[in-house]
């Protein structure tokens, strides 16, 4: 069996060569490789021994930072192909400033220049070049890399929660200066750093008209089309496709509960049912409406009816003869009579309307599109 012994020691000569060639620079990155069998000097090693021990060093090798499995590297920098985020890559890149137009933005280049594929769940965050406008669902687009135009949605509150929506509305990238951040959702870009709007929310605002993404409450009709959310939230509540009409108007709470102040048998209108209107700011009180008041007539020396305390409107005084009108019977001290029956209409006041409008301050009511 001697003459096994120069092979097995010219086959452990190589696999110490190949160990101190390849093997070193591995264990140094951090790769630990084992051998099954330990040789000492001086006694010989079989071959199966040799090969079980190279077979252990080639597989453990292969798991090494060549092959792109191993939890143990700490530099990429020889890497040709660049790691995607399903693989414990970045999923974020700094696009710069955009480029295209208005509702069509255009990200060229982002950083890192590599490992960028249109993916769900990669955010890009980039400076909008211009402020987007009102636009049907779907064609405010986003451009990055050259990987297509695709559509920029928001995220919206619902009853339920939170919904995206494909629906900008103006406002959401305000141009210059505005960084704006985009997660892609497999269909949509996603702004996820914007405002999450709640559809159909009134907003006093202490300017004349209203910002971007809102419209005045003043009764309009509006495209329901560019603006189905809204469309969808306030469906016929105050007519359907047009806008709450709060122009002078005050506004009170729903009467969810039945309180009952608010109601039509109490002389206005049913305040149960959100989009309901009514009230006046002036009103003309009908005789019926009148307080309960007395009043007493007295007999002056020259045989004329006096009012005491007010005056009559037109004629403040009237003369009591036997053919036109009832003598008064007298009924006490001061010439004061109990019973008169002229027969002549006497009318008290002037008739105008007086304002029920508390003290109020003007803004103007938006509604979030």
């Amino acid at each position: 069996m001697k003459w096994l012994k120069p092979v097995a020691l010219s086959a452990l000569g190589a696999a110490l060569f190949y160990a101190f060639v390849t093997v070193a620079p591995v264990v140094r990155a951090g790769v630990a490789c084992s051998v099954p069998f330990v040789f000492v000097n001086g006694q010989p090693a079989d071959a199966n021994q040799v090969n079980s021990n190279f077979n252990s060093l080639v597989s453990c090798f292969s798991s090494a930072a060549g092959a792109g499995v191993n939890t143990d590297i700490t530099a990429l920098n020889a890497l040709t192909t660049p790691i995607t985020p399903a693989q414990g890559g970045t999923q974020y890149f700094w696009g710069g400033t955009s480029t295209g137009s208005a509702n069509a933005y255009v990200v060229t280049t982002v950083t890192p220049t590599s490992g960028f594929s249109l993916s769900a769940g990669v955010i890009v965050t980039f400076i909008s070049n211009f402020a987007n406008t009102p636009a049907a669902a779907g064609t405010v687009t986003l451009n990055v890399n050259g990987s297509g135009a695709k559509p920029i949605g928001r995220q919206t509150r619902i009853a339920s929660g939170i919904a995206a929506s494909q629906n900008l509305v103006g406002g959401e990238l305000l141009g210059t200066n505005s960084v704006v951040q985009v997660q892609y959702t497999g269909t949509t870009w996603l702004i996820v750093n914007g405002d999450v709007s709640r559809i159909g929310e009134v907003m006093d605002y202490g300017a004349a008209g209203c910002p971007t993404g809102w419209l005045e409450a003043n009764g309009a009709a509006f495209s329901t089309t560019n603006f189905s959310d809204l469309n969808a939230v306030l469906g016929s509540t105050w007519t359907a496709g047009t806008l709450p009409d709060l122009r002078g108007r005050l506004v009170a709470g729903r009467d969810s509960g039945g309180s009952g102040r608010i109601t039509a048998a109490g002389g206005n209108f049913d305040g149960t049912v959100v989009g309901n209107t009514g009230g006046g700011q002036n009103q003309t009180l009908t005789i019926a409406q009148l307080p309960i008041f007395s009043n007493s007539f007295s007999l002056n020396s020259s045989n004329i009816v006096q009012q005491q305390g007010g005056s009559f409107s037109g004629t403040t005084e009237f003369t009591v003869s036997a053919s036109g009108d009832t003598a008064p019977t007298l009924t006490g001290v001061g010439r004061q009579w109990g019973v008169i029956t002229p027969n002549t209409t006497v009318s008290f006041g002037s008739g105008n309307a007086h304002t029920i409008l508390s003290p109020a301050g003007i803004v103007t009511k938006c509604v979030k599109l």
